[in-house]
């Protein structure tokens, strides 16, 4: 009998089939994760937890290739909000920044 990790597996899978790298244009498929990620609708007959499974796994593409769903006007409206900028802010509050509007911006979609 063999010992299966499916776990283990799943993230063998994830690695191999999310490698922007090894893509011919990865620039390509960045932008096309991003325009993936802004064309999810949820059709007629499917259900709540199919849709939210497509919108996290959209996430979690663009994610992994390092990019963000935030932009640099979002982060500096948080970084506004408590009286920062760019250069006065440390590295930490600018990541706190980036992760407050993702959060914003994830609730809301």
């Amino acid at each position: 009998m063999y010992h299966t990790d499916s776990l283990k597996l799943l993230v063998l899978l994830k690695e191999e089939f999310y490698n922007f790298n090894s893509q011919k244009n990865p620039v390509q498929a960045k932008h096309k994760a991003k325009w993936r990620f802004y064309q999810i609708m949820q059709e007629k007959h499917s259900f709540h937890k199919a849709l939210h499974d497509r919108f996290n796994n959209c996430v979690d593409v663009i994610e992994e290739f390092g990019s963000t769903l935030v932009d640099c006007k979002d982060m500096e409206s948080e970084l506004t909000a408590l009286s920062l900028t760019f250069q006065t802010a440390t590295k930490e509050q600018i990541t706190q920044a980036k992760q407050s509007a993702k959060d914003k911006l994830l609730v809301v979609s």
